[in-house]
């Protein structure tokens, strides 16, 4: 895995727009998702692996390893 660390000034979410925007668009689909399925929102992480999965790694534009 090919990770690096990149240190950023503190407060400054400029630096760091598209993982910004992704958690934007992950909390939203998480806040409808828990809607439609009248589920309480300490049962969040059982949504994440069949919705929203698809849409981080289209939002990244890689595949799973």
């Amino acid at each position: 895995m090919k990770i690096e660390q990149e240190l950023s000034p503190v407060y400054s979410p400029w630096l760091n727009g598209t993982v910004e925007r992704l958690i934007k668009d992950v909390l939203q689909v998480l806040r409808v998702l828990l809607m439609e399925y009248e589920l309480d929102y300490h049962e969040w992480p059982y949504l994440l692996p069949p919705y929203l999965l698809p849409v981080l790694q289209r939002n990244l534009n890689h595949t799973p390893l």
